[in-house]
């Protein structure tokens, strides 16, 4: 894989048939997850409309604005990316993520129990 941008907490890298892989870890500020995010959309502009895929398993305990950030900055990059796929949250965040994605009515954004089937579901045709 190709990494595209690192930083303190992550790594974004592209796989050989151009979906966009963020591993993150640690447990960043919002003010951190904001810096990150913009280098993020940068980043994916010249590439848009991408693929991506988020490995949340060694993501710490981040804090409400942390979480409130972050939800905020992803909004921002509706139009960049055509499939969101995230793996590696606890079951209870998992859950919360799917109760999220059913109430706004997204078929964009889906969360996965591993990253084989987060990948499988990227790579199918819309």
């Amino acid at each position: 894989m190709k990494v595209l941008i690192e930083g303190p907490f992550y790594r974004v890298e592209q796989t050989e048939d151009g979906i966009i892989k963020t591993t993150g870890w640690g447990s960043p500020t919002a003010e951190q997850i904001g810096e990150y995010c913009a280098r993020h959309r940068a980043m994916l502009k010249p590439i848009a409309p991408a693929r991506s895929l988020m490995d949340a398993s060694k993501i710490g305990d981040l804090s409400m604005s942390a979480r409130w950030r972050f939800a905020q900055e992803l909004k921002k990059n509706r139009t960049l990316v055509s499939r969101s796929a995230v793996y590696g949250l606890s079951p209870q965040l998992q859950t919360i993520m799917r109760i999220l994605i059913r109430a706004s009515g997204r078929t964009d954004l889906r969360g996965f129990p591993s990253e084989s089937a987060a990948l499988a579901w990227l790579r199918e045709r819309d």
